[in-house]
């Protein structure tokens, strides 16, 4: 890799945190042209490291008109996925105020909201903000090749439970 220009990807380098980070101080110290991309919930903490934190997508004023909605992130994202189910999928004035219900209630979190998107191909988008009262009943059957922890809300807080130290844990409960 000395003489190559590359861009290496790693992603949630939370697993192995130790050897995420000794393999990109390898790769880097390899070639002069080589770049890491490390997606983690923790930095690596390595010299040189730039963070950039993702906050949640930008949820809708519920207030705000049509127009307004539809530029919000954590919207736009929802049509996206949703149009994977359904290509004709808009966001009218009758679905509005479901689509901002369901992108507030997911709290703007994109893997919330992907797997609530791609319920429109079988539940109409009120539905699916009226059942997400029981969201880890109705989050779930994701794509089956995707990681057991990405097919399910539940699996996710589970994960991310999981990852949590002794003491965190004892101040989440």
């Amino acid at each position: 890799v000395r003489s190559r220009q590359m861009l290496v990807v790693l992603d949630n380098c939370e697993h192995l945190l130790t050897p995420c980070a000794n393999l990109v101080d390898a790769l880097i110290h390899a070639g002069p042209a080589i770049r890491v991309l490390a997606t983690s919930r923790e930095p690596l903490r390595m010299q040189g490291e730039q963070v950039y934190p993702l906050p949640v997508l930008a949820l809708p004023d519920p207030k705000a008109d049509l127009g307004a909605l539809v530029r919000a992130d954590a919207v736009r994202l929802f049509v996206e996925r949703a149009r994977l189910q359904r290509p004709d999928f808009t966001v009218g004035e009758r679905e509005a105020s479901a689509v901002a219900k369901i992108c507030t209630r997911l709290d703007g979190i994109p893997l919330a909201l992907e797997l609530a998107a791609a319920r429109v191909g079988t539940l109409a988008v009120d539905a699916i903000a009226t059942r997400l009262d029981d969201r880890f009943g109705l989050l779930t059957r994701a794509s089956r090749t995707a990681l057991p922890r990405h097919q399910a809300l539940r699996a996710l807080i589970d994960w991310s439970h999981d990852l949590l130290e002794p003491v965190e844990k004892a101040l989440f409960a």
